[in-house]
């Protein structure tokens, strides 16, 4: 099939008529632009639904191209993924370039990594808080683009996980679907299920903006439920969606029930609202409170040829501190060059260090 050419909309056109028709033919069937796959179990009805999409089209003037098209094969490449009986993965050319990547030295391939990476996150959990100090490079207002060990090692692990990531399923529209919520300290975790199923539809993540991280913890909830409640209503296909949280009786939850609640009124007004919704219901799981809120700390070795503080470049904080607290020990990564990824070449490993010293400021223009 192909859309009409010379008209601006043709393309919204073409994909808002193949999906009219496609819903009035097999409703269980997915398009996307031009192409159209579906999954059967047995063979011949497989094929009985081929035929019927097929003589559908063809009476309403639509042509395939049957040259492109697969038919009835057990393993399948669609969009970027490798769709089985088991349920989908990563195709193996993406598989064989992730495990490829190298740490780049450039913003251009910084980003270029980023993008390639961002394909594969639904199969990584807690994929946006991991990454995060990588997008950081490529902010306009962060002052410092060094690209460090721990960088590298962000990175490894990122890639080590996409290789060995398991396949996920697919939406089942007979079924509930579920979402299981794990918040951190700076972001949250959720997973999609079908009810009743124990392989992941697939991992989803997100980041609280500054005002959101200054919540209390059961706001912190309240925001994550929310957002992926929002997100994921229309992978339910107008079942109902199941929530498990780590708060018990979260429908019944207000702000005058919460210590040290921080949201604004308008906020807790769009909560009681989400939480009313008739096609959710909230169920509670004791197993998530352990992980209410997730740590991330990474213990750095201190190179044997560690230098004198004097003899470095710069010296900045990395352990997100404005000013150092009195008789507190602070990150310290020191850089002996001031190669940066922008500049397109080598940039030397950092040392990292802990410290006492108080008031030890940089900048790095």
């Amino acid at each position: 099939m192909a859309p009409p050419t010379g008209y601006k909309n043709s393309p919204g056109l073409f994909v808002a008529c193949v999906t009219a028709i496609l819903h009035e033919i097999d409703p269980e069937a997915l398009s996307y632009v031009d192409d159209i796959y579906l999954t059967d179990d047995e063979l011949l009805q497989h094929l009985r639904r081929v035929a019927r999409i097929v003589v559908g089209f063809a009476k309403l003037s639509y042509k395939f191209n049957f040259k492109k098209s697969k038919i009835a094969f057990l393993s399948l490449l669609f969009l970027g993924y490798e769709l089985l009986s088991e349920g989908k993965s990563l195709a193996p050319q993406f598989l064989e370039k992730c495990a490829q990547l190298q740490p780049p030295n450039t913003i251009k391939k910084l980003q270029s990594l980023l993008g390639f990476q961002n394909f594969g996150r639904t199969y990584i959990p807690d994929y946006a808080t991991r990454i995060k100090h990588l997008y950081e490079l490529i902010r306009p207002d962060f002052s410092s683009k060094f690209w460090t060990i721990e960088h590298t090692r962000t990175l490894r692990e990122l890639q080590a996980d996409m290789l060995a990531a398991k396949h996920l399923h697919t939406r089942d529209n007979k079924t509930h679907l579920v979402i299981m919520i794990i918040a951190g300290a700076i972001g949250f975790t959720y997973v999609t299920f079908n009810e009743g199923e124990t392989v992941l539809i697939a991992y989803k993540s997100h980041l609280y903006s500054a005002a959101e991280q200054r919540f209390a913890p059961t706001e912190k909830i309240l925001t994550s439920v929310q957002m992926a409640v929002i997100k994921e209503r229309p992978l339910a296909q107008g079942k109902r969606i199941i929530v498990v949280s780590p708060i018990p009786a979260l429908e019944a939850v207000t702000k005058a029930r919460v210590p040290n609640a921080k949201a604004l009124h308008p906020r807790w007004i769009q909560w009681a609202t989400s939480l009313t919704a008739t096609d959710v219901d909230y169920i509670f799981d004791p197993k998530l409170q352990t992980q209410e809120f997730l740590q991330y700390e990474v213990e750095y070795p201190v190179p044997a040829d560690t230098f004198p503080i004097d003899q470095y470049h710069a010296v900045m904080y990395t352990d997100g501190s404005v000013q150092p607290a009195i008789g507190t020990k602070h990150q310290l990564c020191c850089m002996r060059s001031r190669e940066r990824l922008n500049g397109g070449r080598e940039i030397l490993p950092p040392t990292y260090l802990y410290t006492d010293l108080i008031g030890f400021h940089s900048t790095i223009g």
